[in-house]
């Protein structure tokens, strides 16, 4: 691994579930790109934002986390600036547990990173709208 100046993102997903040991070690559990909703609006129950990262050994940083529906619209009212300090390896992981997430349109929606007003890294997930299947497993 190489050590750099600048911070990098290594890994950055969203997922069912994750933690960091205090080992350092990341774990994360049930990857996913896609939310199923019946209706919109709605909200996902829970989920995880997580981020690894490399940069300068013992360095602190804030990030912002911004998640835009398909339509460009800021869908993370009052984000939390994240803090955190690499390690010296310089290495650090950032997990963000995301609750009720609000879902109002079908579409790509893009979940990005940011540290003072730079962009480090970003990923998307996309929502799609199912119909409901009656007794004989065909939609309505």
């Amino acid at each position: 691994m190489s050590k750099t100046k600048e911070l990098e993102i290594k890994l950055l997903t969203i997922c069912d579930y994750a933690t960091v040991a205090q080992d350092g070690k990341l774990s994360i559990i049930g990857v996913f790109d896609k939310i199923f909703v019946r209706d919109l609006p709605s909200t996902h129950l829970r989920m995880f934002l997580v981020c690894s990262l490399i940069g300068k050994e013992n360095s602190d940083h804030k990030i912002k986390v911004s998640i835009k529906n398909s339509g460009g619209q800021e869908i993370l009212i009052n984000a939390p600036e994240l803090s955190t300090k690499m390690s010296p390896e310089g290495t650090g992981n950032i997990t963000l547990d995301l609750v009720n997430l609000p879902l109002n349109l079908t579409g790509e929606y893009t979940v990005s990173l940011i540290e003072e007003g730079k962009p480090l890294g970003k990923t998307t997930f996309d929502v799609i709208r199912v119909k409901e299947k009656n007794e004989y497993g065909k939609p309505n």
